[in-house]
């Protein structure tokens, strides 16, 4: 029976040791030295989540760390309390799905990276949530077929790029969704 006393107690002791090394840390307490972050007054990089706060109290930034780096989903929002960015990391880059919202908290862009470069489909909105223009990203630059909307929803242009150039032929409509032209690149 002491045993399991003892072993209780030492399980809930690590428990909550545990659970308080969880607890997030002001990202001001950080420092950087060669680009890896350290809690102030360490000499091991930090590992954990670091918060920034508004002066309302309100979370403005909460950043995932793991050995210094950013590692997983940093989050930020406007000071109204509405989601402004959500951007995955690992070991410090862009890497995954990266959205920004407008302040009504309509979707503005989303993204793909790969070692802090847009890679893969990419999608931007107007404030009124209406799809604005939707491609691919091949190391940063537009590459395929690319299509672009007015705010009415209407298509606008469409197209093909090649290393961020146009290329090929191109379409445009009118508000209306009238064809005003088949072009090859302006």
């Amino acid at each position: 029976m002491k045993i399991l006393k003892t072993g209780f107690i030492l399980t809930l002791t690590f428990l909550i040791i545990a659970g308080y090394a969880q607890q997030p840390v002001s990202c001001d307490k950080l420092t950087e030295k060669n680009k890896v972050r350290y809690l102030e007054g360490q000499t091991v990089p930090f590992t954990g989540k670091c918060v920034i706060r508004y002066a309302t109290g309100l979370t403005q930034i909460e950043s995932n760390y793991m050995d210094g780096l950013l590692e997983g989903v940093e989050t930020t929002w406007f000071p109204t309390g509405t989601k402004e960015s959500e951007v995955t990391y690992k070991e410090g880059k862009f890497n995954g799905k990266a959205a920004w919202y407008w302040e009504n908290g309509t979707k503005k862009t989303e993204d793909t990276y790969l070692n802090d470069f847009k890679f893969g489909k990419a999608s931007e909105w107007y404030e009124n949530g209406v799809k604005a223009a939707e491609g691919v990203y091949e190391n940063c630059r537009e590459t395929g077929l690319w299509i672009f909307w007015y705010p009415n929803g209407v298509k606008k242009a469409e197209g093909e790029f090649k290393n961020a150039e146009k290329t090929g032929e191109w379409k445009y409509w009118d508000e209306n969704g009238n064809l005003l032209k088949e072009a090859p690149k302006e």
